[in-house]
């Protein structure tokens, strides 16, 4: 197996396999409490200080980085990063590593929420909401835009994240400010989907496309963001997928896949879909040509399934693995199985079945609390990351519930339908170490680090599902309890 280096300024993007892959390395900046946990598995992981902490594009420029990797290989310096980018690029190039990721220019183009219509056009099989393109917002019209697209819509600019050039608007009030506050953006303006979206996780590799960790995008709850379309969560129970709409937005995926592939994309990719909540059609809403958000945690709940980690097959396919060699990994009661499925995947005649029954409904969702003002924020005051899970009254009523001669290491007011104390277990960053649905784990951003606008403060990660029922529109009640605790006892102020 290569040496591989992943670069990144927050080591969670890098996680999912990294007890896996011998030759892995993670190199990263912040102040991630994680980094101990993933380094008590056995993963050579190096924190190096840059004046931005968040910044991969500062971080893949220090010389120092480049010293340490010709440490452990001086011949090719393979290194990837969870998003490519111009400076990326050019420093990889001065530096001579063989960054391996997609190139930069055809990301791009493909991420471009406005080209992602001309370019799937030839897609027959794949719709989007009916929307209007236009130059410049300024020259729209709020009743224009009514009477074609219907009272709600949605505006989108060509680049964003996290729902930050994302807004819904149901008003002539709404469309002005958007359109006030940026009247020269060229701009995408869709008809609104009313019913659940989803995201799915795929590789273009060169036997066919892999789909795997498919899951409910949990958007918009008031007090984890700011923004009514930003992201923040993940719901792998599939509540509204009946066994013909998800093998229809697996099919859908790896159609969308296989033109990627004639563009010449290799690697990890996502797909947002909108199913209608009242014909049950299913729309896409946008393609992200880089490794998801979602996964590194899919990877890890997959892994708990005998799943092949899709994280796995992304690195693999960027590294140029020759996938008829057997693989030879870390833990060896994961590498039978490992290897069996990959070889089923690449003699399959048919994909769309290996995917489907790859893909069953997994009860275990992550929620993700965000910067809520429109100004940075800088951790003052860290929550410890680690494994938790909510018990007695006391301190004491809480270790003798478990048998236990001693108290947990910490405990924190919780006031949940009597259950008062949320009782951190140990320091832990996966999913694997739960075997329970009691348990869950939290993360929460590193001392110092700066966290800008619809930025992600923490999250909760847990193998129950995120909503009580299929209906619900609400997170189960806990969750709000938890992350209302997590900010009472942590403190971020305005970054200057």
């Amino acid at each position: 197996m290569k040496q591989i280096f992943y670069i990144t300024s927050d080591p969670e993007r890098a996680c999912g396999v990294e007890d896996l892959l011998p030759g892995f390395h993670i190199i990263y900046s912040d102040n991630s409490q994680i980094a101990f946990s993933i380094a008590n598995e056995g993963v050579n992981i190096k924190n190096f200080v840059t004046p931005y902490s968040n910044s991969t594009e500062k971080l893949i420029s220090l010389s120092e980085v480049k010293e340490y990797i010709k440490l452990f290989d001086n011949r090719e310096l393979n290194v990837i990063v969870f998003k490519n980018s111009g400076e990326i690029e050019s420093s990889s190039q001065f530096y001579g590593y063989n960054l391996i990721n997609v190139s930069y220019k055809l990301q791009k183009e493909i991420e471009n929420k406005i080209n992602i219509v001309w370019l799937f056009s030839d897609l027959n099989e794949i719709r989007f909401p009916r929307n209007e393109i236009s130059e410049r917002l300024e020259d729209l019209e709020y009743e224009s835009i009514k009477y074609k697209l219907g009272n709600e819509f949605v505006i989108q600019f060509m680049f964003g994240h996290t729902g930050n050039s994302t807004f819904f608007i149901d008003s002539k009030e709404e469309f002005d400010l958007v359109k006030n506050k940026y009247p020269k953006r060229v701009v995408k303006i869709s008809q609104r989907i009313n019913g659940p979206s989803y995201t799915t996780n795929a590789v273009v590799t060169p036997y066919g496309i892999v789909v795997g960790g498919i899951s409910e995008q949990i958007t918009g709850i008031a007090g984890l963001t700011a923004s009514r379309g930003g992201t923040v969560g993940n719901d792998f129970s599939c509540r509204h997928l009946d066994d013909k709409t998800k093998e229809e937005i697996i099919n859908k995926t790896m159609i969308i896949g296989e033109k990627l592939s004639t563009l010449g994309f290799i690697g990890g990719f996502g797909v947002d879909f909108v199913i209608d909540k009242d014909t049950l059609e299913i729309f896409v809403i946008e393609v992200n040509a880089r490794q998801t958000a979602s996964m590194s945690y899919a990877s890890y709940l997959q892994r708990k399934n005998k799943i092949v980690p899709i994280m796995l097959w992304h690195i693999l396919t960027l590294l140029k693995h020759n996938f008829d060699e057997e693989l030879i990994l870390m833990k060896q009661d994961e590498q039978d199985w490992i290897n069996h499925s990959i070889y089923q995947f690449i003699r399959s005649n048919d994909k769309l079945e290996y995917n489907y029954l790859n893909n069953p409904n997994i009860n275990a969702s992550q929620v993700i609390f965000r910067n809520l003002y429109n100004f940075d924020l800088q951790v003052i005051e860290q929550f410890p990351s680690g494994l938790y899970r909510i018990r007695g009254r006391t301190p004491n009523e809480s270790a003798l519930l478990e048998g236990d001669e001693e108290e947990y290491p910490a405990v924190f007011k919780l006031n949940e339908n009597g259950w008062t104390n949320l009782c951190f277990v140990k320091r832990s960053h996966s999913i694997l170490d739960i075997h329970n649905n009691e348990d869950f784990l939290i993360y929460f951003s590193g001392e110092k680090s700066v966290v800008s606008p619809f930025g992600e403060i923490g999250r909760i990660q847990m193998l129950a599902p995120a909503f009580e029922n299929k209906e619900s529109t609400y997170l189960k009640g806990f969750v709000y309890d938890v992350v209302n605790c997590i900010k009472e006892n942590s403190r971020l102020v305005r970054y200057e």
